[in-house]
């Protein structure tokens, strides 16, 4: 449950960060979501057993969800938000692939969530997302596309152009990274992690174009 806490908190750092929103003014949301995921993470990963591919998902449908009725943020934007989800898990990759290189986590970790391995995973995926989040902050980085919420959802919009491009692109790495886990878990085998990593460059890059025009 700490480690689930401390996951959630870093994630929502690195979202509302990477999007420039203020992260400490919805603290007590933030609160209140990271106690929900985290119970809800323990019952599906280690309580009921259930394949981690549905903990992925169902925290996906949640973080969207917060976004849309805690943070009040347009639905198209808030998915757009939430999927920084997929890059924390591939940074919870590259950390995993580091780490297993230095021989400080095993293999084991994917069969049992509640591993020592698993736990030093969390903390060091975690702590790289505040140090990430905080360096984004410090120098102001990150996009500045979504407008600061609440939105108006009064004013009815259709989804532009670049949006619709971005959330493709959005849900083609999300695949990609579905389709690594599921060989991670049932097969051992990390051969589509750089087409992941590559993927996510692809979308920092169009999100930066989405960021330098004016159709924002």
């Amino acid at each position: 449950m700490f480690f689930g806490l401390l996951e959630v908190y870093a994630l929502f750092a690195l979202m509302f960060k990477t999007f420039r929103l203020p992260y400490f003014e919805y603290f007590k949301e933030i609160s209140i979501i990271a106690v929900v995921v985290a119970l809800t993470s323990y019952f599906i990963r280690v309580y009921f057993e259930i394949n981690q591919l549905a903990d992925i998902i169902t925290h996906l449908v949640l973080y969207i969800l917060f976004f849309r009725y805690m943070i009040k943020v347009k639905i198209w934007r808030g998915i757009i938000i939430s999927l920084v989800y997929f890059g924390y898990g591939v940074l919870n990759l590259i950390i995993y692939l580091v780490l297993s290189n230095f021989g400080l986590v095993t293999e084991k970790l994917v069969n049992n969530p509640s591993s020592l391995d698993a736990f030093i995973l969390q903390f060091a995926t975690a702590t790289s997302a505040l140090l990430i989040s905080y360096a984004l902050h410090k120098f102001n980085l990150g996009f500045s596309f979504i407008i600061r919420p609440p939105h108006d959802f009064f004013i009815k919009s259709k989804i532009k152009r670049s949006d619709f491009v971005i959330l493709t692109s959005i849900i083609i790495v999300a695949c990609i990274l579905m389709f690594t886990f599921y060989l991670i878990f049932h097969h051992k085998s990390f051969i589509s992690i750089p087409m992941i990593i590559l993927s996510y460059v692809v979308l920092l890059y169009l999100a930066y174009r989405k960021d330098m025009s004016r159709d924002n």
